[in-house]
């Protein structure tokens, strides 16, 4: 009787571990399956949220993008397409004939010809721009242009008739063989007619005086193209 008593219990035991075995298996398969899907899930959000860079070709960036990016566009003055001559200011693309000749080469490329300073001709010397058909006379601080002139006058008077000209300026200060002279800021404005037209505009950062006798001192010989 004692030997079928340890039996059943014995049989008891084994079953209970058989049960405690099932049930640790199932929880250690569950847990299992919960650490696989959460890292599953970061791996998602990573791809999602973080994209290699290396995966974006050049042609995957949007052309608005680069755009946006640019910095805006300025002017460049520092050639000769866009050549305004300020008459109120007395230069040309802000420019003044007080520069140096290196500086006038530098900001207008398109010069054709110079003349050093200090010499026997072209008023002492100069830059030039036949093509474009202004001059910079940086010895004697003025600068000239002629009747075609490849820019802008502000206000708009090469080749205007001495008519306009006199209800614009009024009466020149000084006339000579050189053309009409008005007091300026700057110095002096001289205006050259040919048929009762403007067809030459002198910018001369000297009084008018000292503009008369600079024209009629020097002769001019300008270098071909």
């Amino acid at each position: 009787m004692s030997n079928k008593k340890q039996d059943n219990q014995v049989a008891v035991i084994i079953a209970l571990i058989g049960m405690i075995a099932t049930l640790g298996a199932a929880f250690i398969a569950n847990w299992s399956q919960i650490f696989q899907s959460s890292d599953l899930s970061e791996k998602a959000i990573e791809s999602t949220s973080r994209p290699e860079s290396s995966e974006l070709s050049p042609d995957d960036v949007s052309p608005s993008t680069s755009n946006l990016e640019s910095s805006p566009q300025t002017v460049d003055y520092r050639n000769c397409d866009n050549l305004i001559l300020n008459l109120r200011e007395g230069k040309l693309n802000g420019i003044s004939p007080t520069i140096s000749q290196d500086e006038v080469k530098r900001m207008f490329p398109c010069y054709t010809g110079e003349t050093e300073e200090v010499s026997n001709f072209n008023h002492g010397g100069g830059v030039f721009s036949q093509r474009y058909d202004f001059y910079f006379y940086t010895y004697k601080d003025f600068i000239e242009i002629r009747s075609d002139f490849d820019g802008e006058v502000l206000p708009s008077i090469l080749g205007a008739d001495t008519e306009y000209i006199e209800s614009r300026f009024g009466d020149p200060q000084y006339s000579s063989r050189d053309g009409e002279y008005y007091t300026a800021d700057y110095g002096c404005l001289r205006l050259t007619m040919k048929d009762e037209k403007i067809e030459e505009i002198g910018i001369h950062y000297r009084n008018c005086d000292r503009a008369i006798e600079d024209m009629r001192s020097d002769v001019v010989e300008h270098g071909s193209d």
